[in-house]
């Protein structure tokens, strides 16, 4: 349950001093469990997501920005 509580603080991405405090748990104790989420976190994307890894090509790509007078509008 106590995980589950801390867990949930961390979703709401609540600072590990003001979790703690509500949930009248130590710094350490969230704090540490913090870190924990993150790691499996980060373990399950290191793991999941390897399909844009290494070399990565993209030609003729435009993003972001003002369009430059009527280019591409319809009247």
């Amino acid at each position: 349950r106590r995980d589950m509580d801390i867990l949930y603080h961390f979703y709401l991405e609540v600072s590990v001093n003001k979790a703690a405090a509500e949930l009248d748990l130590s710094y350490t104790t969230v704090h540490d469990r913090h870190m924990f989420f993150r790691e499996r976190i980060a373990g399950y994307l290191d793991s999941n997501f390897r399909k844009l890894s290494g070399e990565l090509e993209i030609d003729e790509s435009y993003f972001g920005g003002k369009r430059k007078g009527n280019v591409g509008v319809e009247h």
